[in-house]
Order: C-alpha cells, then structure tokens, then sequence
C-alpha cells in the first residue's frame, strides 16, 4: 500500500510572559517529503487436538515479511535521507496454548507465543530521527480462568502475564521538545487483567474491566549532559500502573429500541520520565452513550445514536512527557457531542 509524506518548517512566536505560544508561520522549506510503498506477507499454520475430553491443546506458527520501499523526494543539503532504500523485516512466530474444562460454566488456559513490531515509517524515515532503529520482538506468557455463575447471568475472567521485550521501541523527549524514537535494550511486562459482566435482568446489563500491570526498563541507558544514565529497574514512562473500564447500559422495556449507556474510564497515575522523578496523575472520564433502532417493519435495521464523550468536562492530557527542560502536555478534547445513522443491511437486526 502507497503512501505519501512531507512536512514544513514553522517559525513559532511565544509570549515569554504567559510562556504561551500564540502563532506561527510557515516558512515554506520542506523537512520530510517522501513516499513509502509497504508490502507485507504473512502466512500462518495452526494445528488443535483434544488430547482429552477436558483438555485442548492449540499450536501455530507465523511468518511475517515486511518491506518498507522509501523514495525521498528531497536532495542534498535538504535531508539526511538517502534517496532512496529498501527496509525489510522478517519474523518467525510460534504460539502454543491450552484450555482445560472444570465444567460447563468454568475452566482455565494457558498460553505461550512471540511477535514482533517493526518500527513506524514515520519514526524510522523523518529527517528528525538521527538513531537507527530496530524490530522490537516480545515474548508473552500468560494464564488464566474464567467462571460463570448465577445462571449464566454473571461471567468473569481473568489472567496473569508476562511479556519479556528486546528492542522495544520508545519515544523520547529531546531538549527542543522534539521526540526521538529509540530502541531499548530489553523491557519486562508483568500484570493481570481482569473483566466482569453482570446482567441481572434483561433490561440491564454492567460491565467492568481493567488491568493492574508494573512495566520496567531491564536494559536501558541515556546520555544526559554528557552523562551516561543508567535506568535498569525504572519504571518505563507513560506506562500507568492501572487502566480500568466499566459501563451501565438499560434498555428500557417500555421503548423497544432504545438504550441509554453510562461509561467510566480510568487512567493511572504514571511516570513522565525515564528517570522517575515526575508523574502525572492520570485521569477519569465519563461518557454518555445513547442510541434507537426504529422498530418499524419498514425502517427495520435503522439505527439513530448520539454520544458525549467526556461528559463533565474534565482538563487532561492523553500524553505527558518531561525531560530535564520541562514538561510536555497534549491537551485533548473538553466535553464532544457525536451524532450518527446506521443502517442493517443483511439479517434480522437485534434488539
């Protein structure tokens, strides 16, 4: 699949005082302009055996080529890109899992597999990335259960895990408040996550998930004024230690079609930098979520919804970076109103 890039100098005016940037100007000089065409084949085996009645065994393997081909429109003095290069990356993944049956209703699993990310085009070929970067690769294991019980109307589940990285790929704050894509020598990923329904009549229906995990720089040194740093055993920044997610949805009998849904999102407190000396202490949204499906015969699979997202109107940012300069917000979103039309095509719609 093609795809096309470029991006230009700005000059950015600063009010000192406020120490708020207030406008730019576009200097009309390319930084990046370039264009990739990816390919990427994959090809994937799986092979699965009842080894007995209770117990399932489930093995796979995966191949995976990708192929950057990257054609730099800029020359000379106007880039530190070659003209053009060729990037590829392959990988061979093996997964083997199990699942034991205690009954019906409840039963636990175990998994072991691979996988690898390669870097983003737009880390690996912008003028701004002076670093050679690396395929990251992880190694995952994990079990766990699930258990379902008062009928059927409540059903958990839950695991522990444990994902080992080499060559994890990070971004880092620089001194001008640019970012700087870099390979970490090895990572540890350690948590359990966890997820509960409850439906205890029809009409209603809670859910509620989430993940308590502790992620840690195993191999992983910076230079910092002409110092190297060591930071194995640090928490990995921007990596909160809690995420959950729960929600409340009714769909009252008395309007066939209609719901009304009330959704919760946490994000932790994390570290902002690699260093672990500042934090950020996450935040916590609300979003209402409303929706109708015409009941009509002929309007059947017709479908109105209309969503709040960040329904109080909380100020916080998605991203917090620090470095020994300062500290970076992105702000995101107050209080957004989304309205949409759905139509089913194929079937009978669900109510």
């Amino acid at each position: 699949s093609p795809s096309t890039y470029f991006a230009r100098y700005l000059t950015i005016q600063k009010d000192v005082a406020t120490n708020f940037y207030t406008s730019y100007t576009d200097t009309g000089r390319l930084l990046d302009d370039y264009k990739i065409d990816l390919y990427n084949v994959a090809a994937y085996a799986q092979y699965e055996v009842q080894a007995t009645e209770a117990l399932r065994v489930v093995g796979g393997l995966r191949y995976d080529r990708v192929q950057y081909n990257f054609a730099n429109n800029l020359s000379g003095s106007q880039t530190t890109k070659k003209a053009a290069q060729n990037t590829v990356y392959n990988i061979v993944a093996p997964k083997l899992g199990l699942t034991y049956a205690l009954g019906e209703t409840q039963g636990l699993y175990a998994n072991f597999s691979t996988g690898f990310q390669p870097p983003e085009t737009s880390s690996l070929y912008s003028s701004r990335q002076t670093i050679a970067l690396k395929q990251a690769n992880f190694t995952n294991y994990e079990a766990g259960g699930w258990l379902a019980l008062l009928g059927r109307k409540l059903y958990a589940d839950f695991s522990v895990y444990q994902m080992e990285g080499r060559n994890e790929i990070v971004s880092i704050l620089q001194a001008d408040n640019t970012t700087q894509s870099e390979n970490v020598g090895a990572t540890r990923h350690q948590g359990v996550e966890y997820s509960l329904t409850y439906a205890p009549v029809s009409e209603v229906n809670f859910r509620f998930s989430g993940t308590n995990a502790r992620h840690t720089y195993v191999e992983y040194s910076e230079v910092v004024q002409l110092k190297t740093r060591d930071y194995a055993g640090n928490r990995m920044l921007n990596a909160p230690t809690w995420i959950a997610n729960g929600e409340v949805f009714y769909k009252p009998r008395f309007v066939p079609g209609a719901r009304v849904g009330l959704e919760w999102q946490h994000i932790g407190a994390y570290y902002t930098n690699t260093a672990n000396t500042k934090q950020y202490g996450g935040y916590d949204l609300l979003n209402l979520r409303l929706g109708y499906r015409l009941p009509q015969p002929s309007l059947r699979g017709l479908e109105v919804w209309a969503n709040v997202v960040n329904l109080t109107n909380e100020l916080y940012a998605s991203i917090v970076t620090s470095n020994q300069y300062g500290t970076t917000y992105q702000a995101s979103a107050p209080h957004t109103y989304t309205l949409g039309v759905g139509y089913t095509f194929a079937g009978k719609a669900k109510e």
